[in-house]
């Protein structure tokens, strides 16, 4: 008992004492664990003594440090392997010595089936005048059972005789330690994993819808639409649009990486109106048609990024390509009973038509860090993405395509292949909130 109390008096009152580490990198690390220490948190300080020691293997304060700790949690066994260690590199430390032997004399030899090799020691327990820390410790203090063949060992000094100890062991779970880098470069260049979620301002050129829209316009100025002197009708459509998506990326290097992408684009509708002024002959009702048509594309692409790394993030500059599926979602309404002579010639259609098609795609940003784990990017996109052959069954039961006539004006066309082109060669510009991984 007298050894145990030697022993729990040194570490309460020798531990704040401790020279300094022979590195000033051990110096930190050692300073780090003894905050931690002093604070009861011994398991929470292990981690930073075992980097004092992997940094300088010379540091025989921190194999101390370290032994004192894990004595801290009940964990002998690792508590005499810190303490050898530390007297291997400095032999003269007298007052280290009698822990030694302190510990020695005290830890019996396991027998029996307890999860430990036949050749270590087992932790000494507690004897009844020490008082274990009250810290989080990641290690169960063991507990007496009378009579259990499976943990048969010899009392320890101060002990009671024919008494019996049972270690239980966890895992040790502690803090994971951040590493710190010599060579300039910000943490999330390091990152071995990134995720991105992005969004922004889409320009694409949308040539045959825009096209028609201005055709339709012209010929409702000059009053041939359809090739009919009585129809009459306008329409809009743009090039902007806005982008959604995400991206999963890893780092082969700080300079370079690969990224797997998912967006979705749209372009604004195309919306055209257009009416038969003539007096109804045959139906009850004018000739009319509209129709409003929704456009967007689903990249799917595999991107190569080269990284231009500094001390607060990066610039990147990227190329690839990829599937490019791509849609227009149709709603129209039409009655043309007064031209075809017949009363029930009208409908309002209305699904999707579908295709899809390659593209490629290159992109320049800057990536920020915000902290180790998140970052703050600001990006500029270009692409080129032609999708022809767009068809669909609507909810006529009719297959249709997506056609483009002799007019310039876009359609959709009852059993056709589809000849409309939907043009999202352009660029995106926008930011995203990326996440990294270690």
């Amino acid at each position: 008992m007298r050894k145990y109390a030697f022993l729990s008096l040194f570490l309460f009152l020798g531990v704040p004492l401790m020279a300094q580490a022979a590195t000033p990198q051990a110096q930190e690390y050692d300073d780090l664990g003894m905050s931690l220490y002093r604070q009861g948190l011994y398991a929470k300080a292990i981690p930073y003594f075992q980097n004092a020691v992997q940094t300088d293997p010379q540091d025989w304060q921190g194999y101390e440090n370290l032994g004192n700790a894990y004595f801290k949690i009940n964990a002998n066994t690792e508590a005499l392997s810190a303490y050898q260690k530390s007297l291997q590199i400095n032999p003269d430390n007298s007052t280290l010595s009698n822990i030694v032997q302190t510990l020695q004399g005290s830890t019996p030899s396991v027998s029996g089936n307890t999860g430990l090799n036949q050749n270590t020691v087992a932790p000494a327990p507690p004897p009844s005048n020490v008082t274990p820390p009250s810290s989080n410790s990641s290690v169960e203090s063991e507990e007496p059972i009378q009579n259990n063949p499976q943990a048969q060992a010899p009392p320890a000094s101060g002990g009671q005789p024919d008494q019996t100890y049972v270690v239980r062991r966890r895992r040790h779970y502690v803090d994971n330690f951040e590493p710190t880098y010599t060579d300039g470069l910000n943490p999330i260049d390091h990152a071995k994993f990134w995720a991105k979620f992005e969004t922004g301002y889409n320009y694409s050129l949308q040539g045959d819808l825009n096209n028609s829209a201005s055709s339709i316009n012209s010929e409702s100025a000059n009053g041939t639409l359809y090739g009919d002197p009585n129809w009459s009708g306008s329409a809009s459509m743009s090039s902007n649009g806005y982008m959604v998506g995400g991206e999963f990326g890893f780092l082969l290097d700080p300079y370079n990486g690969l990224g797997i992408g998912f967006r979705f684009i749209q372009s604004n509708d195309f919306v055209f109106n257009a009416v038969n002024n003539a007096p109804a002959s045959i139906g009850s009702s004018q000739d009319f048609e509209n129709g409003d048509f929704t456009s967007y594309v689903v990249p799917i692409t595999l991107d190569y990024y080269m990284f231009f790394p500094d001390g607060d993030g990066r610039f990147f500059f990227s190329l690839g390509g990829g599937y490019y599926a791509a849609a227009v979602n149709i709603n129209e309404n039409y009655n043309f009973s007064n031209t075809s002579g017949q009363n029930y010639n009208y409908g309002s259609p209305f699904g999707a038509l579908t295709g899809g098609g390659l593209g490629c795609e290159a992109s320049i940003g800057r990536e920020f860090a915000i902290g180790r784990h998140f970052g703050l990017e600001i990006f500029a996109r270009g692409r080129f993405a032609r999708i022809s052959g767009l068809q669909g069954i609507l909810s006529d039961g009719q297959s249709y395509g997506l056609d483009k006539f002799s007019d310039g004006t876009v359609d959709i066309n009852p059993g056709s292949n589809g000849t409309a082109t939907l043009d999202f060669t352009g660029f995106d510009a926008g930011i995203s909130l990326n996440w990294y991984s270690f």
